[in-house]
């Protein structure tokens, strides 16, 4: 059974581009231009995971990421975005994002990023140097003890 994914970002032309490009391995259930969308989709549908983006209407991704986690949802997240600001992937990450991949790099990550998570690791595009995700990683579990 192939795995099922909802996708969510402002911009059509890409999430077109993403569509064509995960559905020869996943079942894309749903797309989303807005956060909110993005959640009910995601209650309605209950997807493996979720790919979305910082940055939408109505409900930006991390919101919908926080909202949908606090209703103990099991979709998994997968940050997809053209900010390569580490302060927004640690907040991804303590919110319980599973993966964060740049824009740039999405057509040739997504998918590795996609069977990553949903074999239950953390993916991170390659090209976040390592030394800023050992600290991302310390940061986080650092906020987190302290909840």
């Amino acid at each position: 059974m192939r795995s099922r994914v909802v996708l969510a970002d402002d911009d059509g032309l890409l999430l077109g581009l993403l569509e064509r490009i995960l559905e020869q391995d996943f079942d894309i259930v749903a797309t989303a231009t807005d956060g909110k969308t993005l959640i009910d989709d995601i209650l309605r549908l209950s997807p493996d995971v979720a790919v979305t983006d910082i940055s939408m209407p109505v409900l930006n991704g991390l919101d919908a990421l926080r909202m949908v986690n606090r209703d103990g949802c099991l979709t998994k997240f997968v940050v997809c975005t053209a900010n390569p600001d580490m302060t927004l992937a640690a907040e991804a990450l303590r919110l319980g994002a599973a993966g964060y991949v740049l824009k740039q790099h999405a057509c040739a990550e997504l998918k590795i990023a996609i069977r990553t998570v949903l074999d239950g690791h953390t993916y991170f595009d390659p090209q976040i140097p390592d030394h800023v995700l050992e600290n991302l990683v310390v940061g986080v579990t650092q906020d987190c003890a302290g909840d």
